[in-house]
């Protein structure tokens, strides 16, 4: 009872389910990058400058479990790919292109498969983006340096 009252009241998602990251690609390849997770926590609403809040959300970020081994489904192209997680939970899944996609936003169905029996655990939504292809590229520092 205390335990369920403490994992709503830290927002804790306690089901197995994917975070997925925006995925990259080119006309040959593209590249699609997650984790599987059985506990997590939901992403912050309010953001405050307060010390209790910003350490809680700290903590919260410690308390993730990953599913490690699980298996991973992409549908990509009218084809289905396959792939297993690390032991952290991480996947990368390399999607060839059979034909070169325009460039552009792509969606891309991703489905959390159990390891044993094949039981569907979540389905995600995730995009890959496909660049223009350019004679020149613009890398910009994340800081600066001061003199």
């Amino acid at each position: 009872m205390f335990i369920k009252a403490l994992d709503k009241k830290l927002k804790l998602i306690k089901k197995p389910h994917l975070k997925l990251y925006e995925g990259f690609g080119n006309a040959t390849h593209c590249t699609l990058m997650g984790h599987a997770l059985t506990q997590s926590a939901s992403p912050r609403e309010i953001y405050k400058n307060g010390f209790f809040h910003n350490t809680l959300a700290l903590l919260k970020t410690f308390m993730i479990k990953t599913m490690p081994d699980a298996l991973i489904k992409v549908k990509w192209q009218g084809k289905i790919m396959e792939t297993n997680a690390a032991a952290d939970g991480f996947f990368i899944i390399n999607l060839p292109n059979e034909q070169p996609p325009e460039p552009g936003d792509y969606t891309v169905e991703v489905e959390l498969r159990s390891k044993t029996d094949g039981k569907l655990l979540d389905t995600a939504v995730s995009h890959i983006v496909i660049p223009q292809a350019n004679q020149f590229a613009f890398i910009f520092p994340i800081s600066t340096i001061h003199f």
